[in-house]
C-alpha cells in the first residue's frame, strides 16, 4: 500500500499526517508507505499533465488539507475519488504541532488500514 499526503507547501501538515499514520499504520502491524508533498508547490509544473496523472494514480490513499485541493486540484486530473479523502485541516498549523498531531490521531485511524 502506498499514500500520498498532500497540503498546500509540503511543509507543515503532510509530513506530520505522513509521520502519524506512518506511527498508527507500525502499531497495527500493517506496512503502508507513506509520501508527501505540496500541491501548490509546483507539483503540476515538474511534470506534464500525463505524468501528473500517472504520479498520483499509483497510490493507494490520497490525503488532501482541504477540500479545496480536490476541487481545484485533484478533480481536473482523472483521480478516481474512491481514493481520496480530505482532512478538513487548515493552513494554520507548524510541522509537528501537537494539536496538529491529537488532530491527525484521530481522522488517520478510520483511514489507515
Amino acid at each position: 500500500m502506498k499514500y500520498l499526503f498532500l497540503c498546500s507547501m509540503g511543509q507543515n501538515r503532510s509530513p506530520t499526517a505522513a509521520r502519524v499514520a506512518k506511527d498508527i499504520a507500525r502499531k497495527r502491524g500493517l506496512d503502508i508507505d507513506m509520501f508527501y508533498g505540496g500541491i501548490d508547490n509546483g507539483i503540476e509544473k515538474e511534470k506534464s499533465r500525463e505524468e501528473l496523472v500517472e504520479w498520483i494514480n499509483q497510490y493507494d490513499k490520497i490525503f488532501v488539507m482541504e477540500n479545496r485541493m480536490i476541487t481545484e486540484r485533484l478533480n481536473h486530473l482523472v483521480v478516481d475519488s474512491k481514493k481520496v479523502f480530505c482532512l478538513y485541516i487548515e493552513d494554520i498549523y507548524i510541522r509537528e504541532d501537537l494539536e496538529l498531531v491529537r488532530i491527525l490521531e484521530n481522522n488517520l485511524k478510520l483511514f489507515v488500514s
